[in-house]
């Protein structure tokens, strides 16, 4: 499945069309038929539902902006636990003060699979729910973590290719994720020399990425 993602992925033309392609992929790949994808405003430090399906104004409105730091939410579980589970919203303790608005909305159970770079920066969290208290396998899982990493490399190289990226991490991420290694070598090489550093001290690009030198 993932190489057709990949494929629809790379004929996405904006950072919506992305997103929607992530959320449909997700809604397939766990059979569901509600879903949406919370992407980071990184300034602000929360997340807004971007792309959604199946979901009623009352909803969209109560988790329109959720805090990245709010570690008792859904969205802090998924990332503390790089995904999160609740096969009955009616059981699970941590969910209990949303009970009211998960019945209203017709779903019993859900799924979130955070969204991050391979720099490891939260982008978003891909949420699918289902109307039965149910538990996805771990296949199914896997495959999200997939398309969650496909994804996450496509919302790069589209900020990359608008001019949005506003950190070195995300810029060189992007470089990785588009070159061949040769050129990567190089390119990496290049903005180590024109940051001020040896090359020879760090080794490595990855030595780099890995230092606190973007950092500063």
């Amino acid at each position: 499945a993932p190489m057709t993602f990949e494929m629809r992925l790379s004929n996405c033309a904006d950072l919506q069309s992305i997103l929607n392609c992530i959320l449909d992929g997700g809604l397939e790949l766990t059979d569901a038929t509600l879903g949406n994808v919370k992407l980071v405003d990184q300034r602000k430090g929360y997340l807004t539902i971007a792309a959604q399906r199946g979901f009623h104004r009352e909803f969209l409105d109560f988790f329109h902006r959720v805090n990245v730091d709010d570690s008792l939410s859904i969205c802090g579980r998924a990332l503390r636990e790089r995904r999160a589970i609740i096969s009955d919203v009616m059981l699970d303790e941590e969910f209990a003060p949303w009970r009211p608005v998960a019945e209203r909305a017709g779903f019993r159970s859900l799924q979130s699979t955070p969204i991050i770079s391979g720099s490891g920066a939260l982008l978003g969290i891909v949420s699918t729910h289902f109307v039965i208290p149910h538990q996805p396998t771990e296949t199914e899982m896997d495959a999200l973590r997939s398309l969650a990493n496909l994804a996450a490399s496509a919302i790069v190289r589209m900020r990359v290719r608008h001019g949005e990226v506003e950190d070195w991490d995300a810029r060189l991420i992007s470089i990785v994720v588009i070159d061949d290694d040769e050129s990567v070598r190089n390119a990496m090489e290049n903005l180590i020399s024109s940051l001020g550093y040896s090359v020879a001290a760090f080794g490595s690009a990855k030595a780099f990425l890995e230092s606190d030198a973007l950092r500063a």
